[in-house]
């Protein structure tokens, strides 16, 4: 009975960590561990003891887990055994969902680290030791969790999605993205960015103006993202490459909305403005895939908002942020509306405050104030919202 009650133990800090773990005194008979699955009580807590139907369902989940994995390595006749798991994020906050994952992709491993520094202290011998086969753990999981999401990586999963009225299965490994993109989404496919998994239709954007804004216009133009679910994805710069490689006809099938700054230059000897080079190679990038599209503007976003009109509204939101020059800029306003996007650009940039500006306008719009939106931002909600 001690042995099974020390496994246990071994691997729910195996799952959860020492910083974690509740101490735990197990009280069950007969000490079989298909009895204890099928009628499991027990007493948990810090500082007092605690009968377990009085603690949260996240730590019931995690010790049926805990049970049912120690029988799985005592008296099994498979070298291999296959762990199907459904969300167990429920009722688990973010950081012991990430240590659950990070279990869960190796559990022979982390209960190993667990029992080796045990040693010393008459922990159970594990099933190598005490002469018993040892029996392997696949865990395959099914999580709605993006915090899920982002610990595995993109390469580990599959997205169950609809295209078509068909429910269809897709594999971002299978996807023959280079080495460079892989290692990209390891480590900016975090929590946030990781929703465009589960979403029915993503924009992905350049930095925290669009992102801020965006949603915003969409509910004044009466297209709420958050109904259509619609998720926003700040990529952060330029760095769209690693991120559109995860659309297309035979990948992921949510429609996809790119909106980048044209920062089109005049040509030589006044030739008509260029969109840079970096836009235009987005462009050919997608231009066959059906479900993805670019969607720019010929300067900056703040620049194509200005020109756009309602400049009596952009400075109210200026006002918030920079109010002398703002109260400047409403007295004086400059002649045409190109030389009022130079304006209000060169305000933010200066003061790189394009961020405050953001949050300030996106506030300004859901008070109820109208702006008409750039086209090419209208068109990306309306592409994403598949209207």
């Amino acid at each position: 009975m001690r042995d099974a009650e020390r496994s246990i133990e071994h691997h729910l800090l195996a799952m959860v960590s020492d910083h974690y773990a509740l101490p735990t005194d197990l009280r069950f008979a007969p000490a079989e561990f298909e009895a204890i699955v099928r009628t499991l009580r027990g007493h948990i807590g810090e500082i007092a003891e605690l009968p377990l139907e009085s603690t949260g369902l996240g730590m019931h989940n995690l010790l049926f887990m805990a049970v049912l994995l120690s029988s799985l390595r005592v008296g099994s006749e498979s070298r291999l055994t296959v762990l199907l798991v459904e969300e167990p994020e429920a009722h688990l906050h973010p950081q012991i969902q990430d240590l659950l994952m990070r279990f869960l992709e190796a559990p022979d491993r982390a209960l190993a680290n667990i029992v080796e520094g045990r040693r010393g202290g008459g922990s159970v011998a594990t099933p190598s030791e005490s002469g018993e086969q040892q029996t392997r753990v696949q865990s395959i999981v099914t999580s709605h969790s993006p915090n899920f999401a982002a610990a595995a990586g993109a390469e580990r999963m599959t997205v169950m999605a609809r295209a078509n009225l068909r429910l269809i299965a897709r594999s971002p490994a299978r996807f023959g993205l280079e080495a460079r993109d892989l290692d990209h989404l390891r480590r900016y496919l975090d929590v946030t960015k990781a929703a465009l998994l589960f979403a029915r239709g993503v924009i992905l954007v350049e930095g925290i103006a669009e992102q801020l804004v965006l949603p915003a216009i969409a509910r004044r133009i009466d297209l709420p993202l958050h109904e259509f679910g619609v998720t926003v994805v700040n990529v952060e710069g330029l760095a769209f490459g690693p991120f559109v490689e995860l659309f297309g006809s035979d990948r992921l099938p949510q429609r996809c909305a790119l909106v980048t700054d044209g920062d089109a230059r005049e040509g030589l000897d006044g030739e008509d403005l260029t969109l840079s080079a970096s836009t235009m190679a987005l462009k050919e990038r997608v231009a066959s895939w059906a479900n993805v599209d670019v969607f720019n503007g010929m300067t900056t976003f703040e620049s194509e908002l200005a020109e756009a009109g309602e400049w009596s509204v952009l400075m109210d939101a200026l006002k918030k942020v920079h109010r002398r020059r703002a109260t400047e800029l409403s007295e004086s306003p400059p002649p045409d509306p190109a030389a009022r996007g130079a304006a209000l650009l060169d305000v933010l940039e200066r003061n790189r405050s394009k961020g405050r500006f953001a949050q300030a306008l996106a506030k300004v719009l859901d008070d109820g104030a109208t702006l008409t939106p750039p086209r090419y931002i209208a068109d990306s909600i309306r592409f994403a919202c598949r209207t």
